[in-house]
C-alpha cells in the first residue's frame, strides 16, 4: 500500500535527507500530478550527506557529529514504523480512500469518517461487521478491507463522505494484491488514453502485467506484475520499453 513525510529538527541545523525504500526513482512533480501514489523523492546527492572532506575532517571531533549517525538511524526507524499500516487479511480486497477538503482522519475521528465512509457507499449495516476500516493518520488515508467483491465496487465508487453535517470530497481506489509487484516504465504518449494503456500492456506478450496506471499528466507508466520480480522490459504494442522497480521513497528533515 502507500509512504509519509515527517519533519524533525535537530539543534540548530535544519536539512533534508532521504529514505530510500525500493525501486526506481519518481520525480516529485509526476507525483504531485497524481494523487494516491506514495510519496517519492529525488536522491540526496554524496556532497550534500557527506559534505567536503574538510568539513568532515573539521567536524569529527564534534558531540554532534558523533550524534548524527544514531540520530539519523533513529529517524529513518520512526519514519517508517509510522509509515506501516497493521496487519490485515492477505486474502480480503483492500480499497484506500484519502480525504479532500482539508478534512482529518485524526481530528474528526477514525471511527467517525469510517461509518461515514460506510454510508457513503450504501453498505447496509448488517454487512458492516464483516468489513475492516484502519486509519493511516500519518498519509491521512482510511484502508477498507472487505472479502465482498460488491462492497469493494462500492467502496472505490465514492467521491464525497459527510461527516458531521459536512460534505467532502475523497478519492477511492483499489490497491494491488499482497503477492504483486510494480514496475515503471516512460515514454508513454500522453495521447494514449487509460483504456488504451491496459490494452498495449495486458496482452499475451507480457504475461505477467496485471494491471498499468499512468502518473498524472506525465509519460511515465507504473505496471503491477504478478509474483515478486519485474521483467527488465515491457512490450507496448511492438516496442518495447526499459521496465524498472518501482521505488518508494520517504522524506524527512534531520
Amino acid at each position: 500500500m502507500e509512504g509519509s513525510a515527517a519533519a524533525l529538527t535537530h539543534g540548530s541545523q535544519v536539512s533534508q535527507m532521504c529514505v530510500q525504500v525500493e525501486g526506481e526513482e519518481i520525480t516529485p512533480e509526476e507525483f504531485r500530478r497524481s494523487p494516491g501514489w506514495l510519496h517519492i523523492g529525488g536522491h540526496t546527492s554524496r556532497t550534500r550527506l557527506q559534505g567536503t572532506q574538510g568539513e568532515s575532517t573539521s567536524r569529527a571531533d564534534t558531540p554532534s557529529s558523533r550524534q548524527k549517525p544514531k540520530f539519523n538511524k533513529n529517524v529513518r526507524s520512526a519514519v517508517i514504523r509510522a509509515a506501516r499500516m497493521p496487519a490485515m487479511p492477505v486474502e480480503e480486497i483492500k480499497i484506500v480512500v484519502r480525504p479532500r477538503d482539508g478534512l482529518d482522519i485524526f481530528k474528526a475521528g477514525a471511527a467517525c469518517v469510517a461509518n461515514a465512509i460506510m454510508a457513503a457507499a450504501g453498505i447496509e449495516t448488517a454487512d458492516r461487521a464483516e468489513d475492516m476500516a484502519c486509519p493511516n493518520t500519518q498519509q491521512n488515508i482510511m484502508v477498507l478491507s472487505t472479502p465482498s467483491e460488491e462492497r469493494a465496487e462500492k467502496y472505490a465508487r465514492i467521491q464525497a463522505i459527510n461527516v458531521r453535517g459536512k460534505i467532502y470530497e475523497v478519492r477511492a481506489y483499489g490497491t494491488t494484491a499482497h503477492d504483486t509487484v510494480k514496475g515503471v516504465i516512460r515514454g508513454i504518449a500522453l495521447e494514449d488514453s487509460e483504456a488504451e494503456i491496459m490494452q498495449q500492456i495486458v496482452t499475451k506478450y507480457n504475461p505477467l502485467a496485471a494491471g498499468a496506471k499512468r502518473i498524472g499528466n506525465t509519460t511515465t507508466v507504473i505496471v503491477v506484475f504478478n509474483g515478486i520480480k519485474v521483467p527488465k522490459y515491457v512490450r507496448y504494442g511492438s516496442t518495447l520499453y526499459p521496465c524498472s522497480l518501482y521505488r518508494k521513497q520517504i522524506e524527512v528533515c534531520k
